[in-house]
């Protein structure tokens, strides 16, 4: 089936904003500058895709479930465990299902330049409008 106009804008947008974004998002391609700590990504968090929505969703479990197993309870340690194992469960399946999603995005937009990049080869390759090539009946003169 063919893809929808909204998936097509989409990732037209999102293809333009990675082309704008590349020197600042540099983890996302494999060349890095020279001086660069390996080790970067552990001092600024925002560098590491899908950390914020993990913290996120992961404190946000723990709390909730905490307060509501210690509504139930009243057992503040029981409570306290609740939490923190909830938010560990929902920190793990929140990373791992967002790093799948990251990779297959990134997959598909890598595709897209590509076909991209062949189209406005392809485009290039053609003669402007106006100027078409001759034929071969055309080139050819006439019998009188």
């Amino acid at each position: 089936a063919p893809p929808t106009w909204g998936f097509v804008v989409c990732v037209y947008f999102l293809v333009q904003r990675r082309r704008q974004s590349e020197r600042r998002h540099s983890w996302i391609m494999s060349d890095k500058p020279k001086g660069e700590n390996p080790f970067g990504f552990l001092y600024d968090i925002r560098r590491i895709p899908c950390m914020r929505n993990t913290l996120l969703n992961a404190t946000g479990a723990g709390i909730a479930l905490g307060l509501h197993s210690f509504y139930r309870h009243r057992i503040p340690m029981n409570a306290m465990l609740t939490g923190m194992k909830a938010t560990m469960l929902v920190s793990v399946v929140t990373w791992v299902t967002c790093r799948i999603n990251f990779h297959h995005r990134t997959k598909q937009i890598i595709e897209i330049m590509k076909s991209q990049e062949k189209l406005s080869k392809k485009q290039e390759s053609r003669p402007p409008p106006g100027t078409a090539a001759p034929t071969s009946a055309q080139s050819e003169p006439r019998p009188p």
